[in-house]
């Protein structure tokens, strides 16, 4: 099945190119210099009538192209046949395209003047624009919308793409991967490292000699010949030798006078190699024997060790002094869960009188960064948005609900604050019903010391903050990760805000994402029941 659809896509790319570009066109005409060639040694393969005919096509499209430019046939066609296993071989082994590979292949003889001047009339001819572009169109107009996306300009890869089978016939995606439909190729490969191995890493290739895929002959280079034809010949010298039968090879040595060993001489080598060996092996036994009785280190360790020094702890492991909690406005100071919350080491600040209280934990949060903030919430769920968990955000504290901090091992989330190391360019609507007191919260917090977080007063002074930093550092900078806003109420301005800026303007959710710095996931509050009480 796989075999017969095989031979239905080579067919319809031959008409389809036989169709574009019949064999009297000036593109078909060059493609005597195509590569791997028919008049090299790639297609042995091939019936004898098949490759006579091919390789008579190939000699008339050359011949016809040196006729016109008015070069030598014969010299050319005989130079050109000497370099092309060198191009071949830089076509293959290298991976170079067509015209790569003949043009490396004519920097490496340049004694053949005939042949570089033939790659040099190759090399000249290029496709016009129009062309390509014309070829594009062909393309669009037969080919699907969603699988227009060819980034070839040869007519070949063009229509191959258009006969291939699509994606979802093959494989299906999951999980961002593409897995096989079938295990055939799993169960090759696994076959494969059964019997001969783990495949091995790709090494760089080697450089290409310039007569590659020719024959040498051993006796090249006589006495005064190259290192190479000397190298060649040492080789098969050593082959004779190795073929050789043992009767041969003690009459080359007798023909040679080669001394035979006297028998003294190597028992003395022996005797000195054994006494060498026994002396290292002396040398290590009382190196060891030395090490497993030696006495104790009478050195006593310090009885009070300095952590800082022997064996610091790590950092999830210290201990964090308790610092302040911030509680809805709900419960009062004689409430369980403020009682409790004072009772483990918090300064409790009610988060009320119209954000007050917001800003005064804030504020003395973040001038005691050292120490473990939290903010409880009446729901962890359903207020994970609210400008009690915004707070918390902006100035790195625990976040949990009441019904966990009432627990015996309260859980949330604990958020680490970047607003001193990273800048932010933001823009809220300080009349927006949606997200109440989130205005007053950045103004806040766009004023502490050493607070990197910008508060724009308009949608036109943020979009000049965008389009400045994308001037500056270009599109690959991703300014949206300097500059946001929430998307607007009305919808309609909504639709424009995503038409005109889809990254600048953004969802409430994207919008906190965007506020927030590193998340560490905690099992508990790391300052509960610590006995660092201020």
């Amino acid at each position: 099945m796989v075999l017969q659809r095989m031979r239905l896509l080579v067919e319809n790319v031959k008409e389809m190119v036989a169709a574009r570009m019949p064999d009297n066109s000036l593109q078909m005409l060059f493609t005597g210099f195509r590569l791997p060639s028919p008049l090299g040694e790639s297609f042995k393969d091939l019936a004898r009538p098949e490759l006579a005919d091919l390789r008579k096509k190939t000699r008339d499209s050359l011949e016809t192209i040196l006729q016109k430019g008015k070069l030598d046939v014969k010299d050319c066609m005989k130079e050109i046949l000497r370099m092309l296993p060198c191009a071949e071989a830089y076509h293959t082994r290298l991976g170079l395209g067509v015209r790569q590979s003949w043009a490396r292949a004519s920097v490496d003889f340049k004694e053949l003047k005939h042949g570089r001047a033939a790659i040099s009339l190759y090399l000249s001819f290029q496709p016009a624009e129009g062309d390509v572009e014309r070829r594009l169109k062909d393309v669009s107009w037969h080919e699907q919308k969603n699988r227009a996306h060819m980034l070839g300009s040869t007519m070949e890869s063009l229509v191959l793409a258009m006969q291939a089978p699509s994606a979802s016939q093959i494989s299906k995606t999951q999980a961002g991967q593409i897995v096989a439909t079938t295990p055939y190729l799993p169960n090759v490969l696994r076959r494969y490292v059964q019997l001969y191995g783990a495949p091995r890493k790709l090494k760089r290739a080697a450089k290409v000699r310039r007569d590659s895929g020719q024959k040498r002959k051993h006796e090249d280079g006589g006495a005064d010949g190259s290192e190479a034809g000397f190298l060649r010949r040492r080789h098969a010298a050593v082959e004779n030798m190795s073929a050789a039968s043992s009767s041969d090879r003690q009459s080359w040595l007798a023909e040679a006078g080669v001394p035979a060993p006297d028998r003294e001489v190597l028992d003395s080598l022996k005797t000195q190699k054994f006494v060498t060996v026994r002396q290292k092996i002396a040398k290590v036994a009382a190196r060891t024997q030395a090490k497993i009785n030696a006495e104790p280190d009478s050195k006593k360790q310090p009885g009070k060790v300095n952590l800082c020094r022997w064996a610091p702890k790590p950092r999830s492991m210290e201990a964090v002094r308790p610092g302040f909690a911030l509680v809805p406005e709900l419960y009062d100071l004689s409430s369980d869960l403020v009682r409790k919350i004072q009772f483990h080491g918090f300064q409790v600040v009610l988060s009320g009188g119209g954000g007050s209280g917001l800003f005064t934990f804030m504020d003395k949060a973040f001038k005691h960064s050292s120490a473990g903030h939290v903010v409880v919430v009446p729901d962890l769920r359903s207020d994970f948005r609210t400008a009690g968990a915004i707070v918390a955000r902006l100035v790195g504290a625990f976040l949990t609900s009441v019904p966990n901090m009432l627990a015996q091992k309260p859980s949330g989330v604990q958020f680490v604050t970047d607003i001193t190391k990273k800048k932010r360019q933001v823009y809220v609507d300080a009349e927006d019903d949606r997200f109440p007191l989130l205005h007053d919260v950045l103004i806040r917090a766009a004023k502490l010391p050493g607070s990197k977080l910008e508060v724009r007063a308009s949608v036109k002074q943020l979009l000049a903050v965008y389009k400045a930093h994308k001037d500056k550092f270009g599109a690959r900078s991703k300014p949206w990760l300097h500059a946001r806003m929430p998307l607007p109420v009305n919808e309609e301005e909504a639709g424009k805000m995503r038409q005109k800026q889809p990254y600048l303007a953004c969802d409430f959710k994207t919008f906190v994402q965007f506020l927030e710095g590193g998340v560490e996931r905690e099992a508990v509050c790391p300052s509960f029941g610590s006995n660092l009480r201020s």
